[in-house]
């Protein structure tokens, strides 16, 4: 797990230190909207790590793959690729990025880089990193962790784009034709 605990490290060191990076705020969802993705990300959370009490249950310890030296080479590379791509498309975002479901003022439509190829390319590349989790750890819990928080970032997405459309009505519709939501080729 060193190397995928060090992409998680790296991906929230660079999170913290660029978390002032934005432009203020001119609309966001009420915390009443945001419940959802929050409660279920916090779910998928406590499944993925091992260590609580989802996972000692049967039978979420099942493991479905087990850690072998070829399966953890595999997630460390998804990790690795995980945190680059989450890095490359915060700089690629810049100011107009922001922690929860929000315009800014003077918010631009970001098409370039990897919001070429999705339109959310840092949930794709949170899938990397919390597949790379779920395949090293392997378990039926950690599994299904992985998918409850991938839930989560699929809530979070639709009410962005919900947000990106009601922003820029002649633009967003295009761009949603031309890409795919979160991972390219299938959704």
């Amino acid at each position: 797990m060193n190397i995928i605990s060090i992409s998680w490290l790296t991906f929230l060191i660079f999170w913290i230190a660029t978390w002032g990076w934005t432009k203020e705020t001119a609309k966001k969802r009420s915390g009443k909207d945001r419940i959802w993705y929050v409660i279920t990300l916090f779910i998928g959370w406590m499944f993925l790590w091992e260590g609580n009490i989802f996972t000692k249950i049967f039978p979420f310890n099942i493991f479905l793959i087990y850690p072998t030296h070829h399966v953890i080479i595999i997630a460390n590379i998804l990790a690795v690729l995980g945190v680059a791509l989450a890095i490359w498309s915060r700089v690629t975002l810049g100011s107009n990025w922001s922690g929860s479901v929000q315009i800014k003022k003077g918010h631009e439509l970001v098409t370039s880089g990897p919001y070429h190829y999705v339109r959310h390319p840092i949930y794709a590349a949170i899938f990397l990193l919390l597949l790379a989790t779920g395949l090293a750890i392997g378990t039926v819990g950690a599994l299904l962790g992985f998918i409850i928080m991938m839930a989560s970032f699929y809530i979070k997405a639709a009410q962005e784009e919900a947000y990106m459309l009601e922003q820029f009505p002649d633009q967003y519709p295009a761009y949603m034709k031309r890409t795919k939501r979160i991972l390219p080729l299938l959704f």
